[in-house]
């Protein structure tokens, strides 16, 4: 069995030490390595924030965009991808409703299961027992756009078979009842060098 016995490893040309193991065997990478690499980088961070409610009463497999929880972000490079997070509340007007919500890139649904029979698809989906429960649905995917054309993020609604989708807002909206809440939504998308 053979060793090789290195405290730090440089490239002849180097300056400084690009790899660097401590006493105890762990590899420190040079900060040199990290800026010329650039890889897993945030280059740039962009989100929306909706702080009214919106409804529809769209029944599946018509999505409807939920007004003003959308972002756009123009990436840099073709190779980037684009981390995608959002959180909102939701809630049916009907005691027994469903609601799908999906995220989308322009007309392009993402974060999609297989299809499965009848069954209903979506990015996020929720039922509900009273139409005053409301949910934060929220989710992460991280998308490969492959362009540096500008790219519009949406989240877009629909309801089973009965009752209205309801975001930020319960399906039995009351100004005079604290137990009827109202929540905010939000979209972030970052760019991560790839």
């Amino acid at each position: 069995m053979s060793e090789i016995l290195v405290t730090t490893v440089k490239h002849e040309s180097a300056t400084t030490d690009n790899i660097t193991l401590d006493t105890s065997g762990n590899v420190v990478i040079g900060g040199s390595v990290s800026a010329a690499s650039g890889l897993g980088k945030v280059l740039q961070v962009l989100q929306t924030v909706k702080t009214d409610t919106f409804s529809t009463a769209s029944l599946y497999p018509t999505f409807v965009g939920v007004t003003g929880l959308n972002v756009n972000i123009t990436p840099s490079s073709t190779s980037s991808k684009i981390l995608v997070m959002s959180s909102f509340g939701l809630n049916n007007s009907s005691a027994s409703g469903h609601i799908f919500a999906n995220l989308n890139r322009g007309a392009t649904k993402l974060f999609q299961p297989t299809i499965a029979g009848s069954q209903g698809l979506g990015s996020v989906a929720l039922n509900y027992t009273a139409n005053y429960e409301q949910s934060i649905a929220s989710f992460t995917f991280l998308d490969s756009p492959a362009t540096t054309s500008t790219i519009n993020y949406s989240i877009s609604v629909c309801v089973a078979a009965s009752g209205s989708a309801f975001v930020g807002q319960t399906g039995s909206d009351s100004n005079s009842d604290v137990n009827r809440s109202r929540l905010p939504s939000q979209i972030t998308v970052m760019e991560i060098a790839g």
